[in-house]
């Protein structure tokens, strides 16, 4: 498996309450996420690699996560959790809608940065 699907297999893991906590991320992890390399990760540079952890887990490439496509990654609480409209898919925008809530968590002093 290559190092970047490893990320981002691993940050979708955290997809539920473990990212409420920067600790919950390895330095490893979020290393990989500044791409600009300035010590900090930012909304854009967060969003950007949900984006990638999500078509990584879409191996049908249909948009939506099915829980098959996910229960190698996460539980079913979690999925549940994702799964907003309980339609038995998470969207794009069901995924990115959790990812920022979760940013926000994990941005303790609301500085707009993972550091």
């Amino acid at each position: 498996m290559k190092l970047g699907t490893t990320l981002a297999v691993a940050l979708a893991m955290t997809a539920s309450a473990a990212l409420s906590q920067t600790a919950g991320m390895t330095d490893a992890q979020l290393s990989a996420m500044d791409k600009d390399k300035d010590g900090a990760v930012s909304r854009g540079e967060f969003d950007a690699f949900s984006d990638y952890a999500f078509k990584a887990m879409d191996v049908d490439k249909s948009g939506a996560l099915s829980s098959a496509e996910t229960k190698p990654h996460f539980d079913l609480a979690t999925f549940r959790q994702l799964d907003a409209n309980s339609n038995n898919a998470v969207s794009s925008a069901e995924y990115r809608a959790r990812m920022a809530k979760d940013f926000e968590a994990a941005d303790q002093d609301g500085n707009g940065l993972l550091d």
